[in-house]
């Protein structure tokens, strides 16, 4: 009974099946495509961040403030920047991929 009911009713209505299934095939098409494009960005920002690497100097504005990150005192220096000591801080990037 069921069979013959969606047989009836793709047999009198099949422009509106049509342009039903068109629709959901361009809905799925686009949706697609914008999966992969966010995951080809994702990927691309992470490979151009590896290459760049880590050139990161964290200071804080005060020189009154005490900080130390691993044994490095971090005050600011209030020389000129070629008399200051410089120290450079790695971030890893992790990667599922």
């Amino acid at each position: 009974m069921f069979v013959r009911l969606v047989y009836e009713s793709f047999r009198r209505q099949k422009r509106r099946k049509l342009l039903a299934g068109a629709a959901i095939t361009l809905g799925v098409t686009v949706a697609t495509a914008m999966i992969a494009v966010a995951t080809d960005i994702g990927d691309k920002i992470n490979r151009e961040l590896r290459t760049i690497g880590a050139n990161l100097l964290i200071t804080p504005q005060e020189d009154t403030l005490d900080v130390e990150i691993g044994g490095v005192n971090l005050k600011p220096c209030l020389q000129p920047i070629s008399r200051c000591k410089t120290y450079t801080i790695a971030v890893a990037l992790s990667s599922n991929s």
